[in-house]
């Protein structure tokens, strides 16, 4: 695999601290920002009734190119972050694809697991979307420590990263936009 596109700006040495969870948090609500709008200006665009722009996930999970990175990984960097997404959850390890956050029968919040068939990519897509969700929405910040994560959390974020640089690489219109390489508008 040549050169990442996306930085994962995290290192084990930032892990308990708020510094380093702040700039892997802020790295991956930028690079998941950047990454849909470069599916957007690559055409991935879901169709819907109102013409809003919305980034079609599922087609560009489902491409060929984009299917066979994650079937046949080229780098163990890769297959760890695919290993740990398509893992079952646990109580007792921190690995495991992302839980939904769902409302209780009591109204509560509260994390279930909810797992995806279909290929591999296909999981994949669905996961790094949800860890995204449950970042910005889940309630992962505490009362006392607003911006410190569990490992696990970070792990979600670091590998996530990974699996969007790993589209990047499989394929080229996607890495044109995102490199900011063509006109969005044009």
């Amino acid at each position: 695999m040549s050169e990442p596109l996306i930085t994962v700006s995290y290192e084990p040495s930032f892990g308990g601290g708020r510094d380093g969870d702040l700039r892997l948090a802020t790295a991956f609500f930028l690079q998941f920002a950047r990454f849909e709008c470069a599916m957007k200006g690559a055409g991935y665009l879901k169709e819907n009734s109102k013409n809003d722009a919305s980034p079609d996930w599922d087609e560009l999970f489902k491409e060929t190119a984009v299917r066979k990175c994650f079937e046949t990984p080229q780098s163990s960097e890769l297959e760890k972050a695919i290993d740990f997404y398509i893992a079952t959850p646990s109580d007792t390890r921190d690995e495991g694809r992302p839980k939904k956050q769902i409302v209780d029968s009591s109204r509560k919040l509260s994390f279930e697991d909810k797992p995806v068939s279909g290929c591999i990519s296909c999981q994949l897509s669905v996961y790094v979307r949800r860890t995204r969700n449950n970042l910005f929405h889940g309630g992962k910040f505490g009362t006392n420590t607003p911006i410190q994560f569990r490992h696990r959390d970070r792990l979600l974020m670091k590998y996530g990263l990974i699996i969007l640089n790993a589209c990047l690489h499989a394929n080229a219109d996607l890495a044109k936009h995102y490199s900011g390489n063509s006109n969005l508008y044009g």
